[in-house]
């Protein structure tokens, strides 16, 4: 009979960089504390507190139209920092960055533009923070600018289960 050989090669679900939260899980349940975790994933680091405050997420970019959306009362300011407050309901941004108000002339924002509400929904997911609508090669980009600790509050519990061994949830 002929020996059959089978290989396989990859590296699991994640991007490849910082921790495995499947391996951080592992290696608690080996005994190790957080700060072995850490110093294992991220060498030549140390544990200290966050020098920023605020943190920007990358949502959209280089797109020819996007939606945003709020079931309550918002607010626009453009890009003069002129305050605008929004009625409930939906715009669709092209590059032009203008809205129509229903009146003669739409609401230009120029190049840029930020939204604020409780949530702001992006092609209709809901995101903390102020939303940030830039034209960018005449195209647009999307980013939330949220606080260090509402963003942890909205990644953390998504990325490991709460019942996972407390000091894999600690290196989290």
């Amino acid at each position: 009979t002929a020996k059959t050989t089978l290989v396989l090669n990859g590296h699991g679900w994640g991007h490849g960089l910082g921790m495995s939260q499947w391996g951080a899980y592992g290696y608690a349940r080996r005994g190790w504390t957080y700060d072995r975790i850490l110093a294992h994933y991220y060498r030549g680091t140390t544990l200290g507190p966050a020098p920023v405050k605020t943190v920007r997420v990358l949502l959209a970019d280089a797109k020819a139209k996007v939606v945003l959306e709020s079931a309550g009362a918002w607010r626009a300011f453009d890009e003069a920092g002129a305050l605008h407050d929004l009625e409930p309901g939906k715009l669709t941004l092209t590059p032009k960055l203008e809205i129509d108000t229903g009146v003669d002339e739409p609401l230009a924002f120029g190049a840029s533009a930020r939204f604020t509400g409780n949530p702001v929904l992006v092609n209709g997911k809901p995101y903390r923070g102020t939303i940030r609508v830039l034209v960018v090669k005449n195209k647009l980009r999307v980013v939330d600018v949220l606080g260090l600790e509402a963003y942890l509050k909205g990644v953390v519990p998504s990325e490991m289960p709460y019942n996972w061994s407390p000091e894999a949830l600690k290196a989290q």
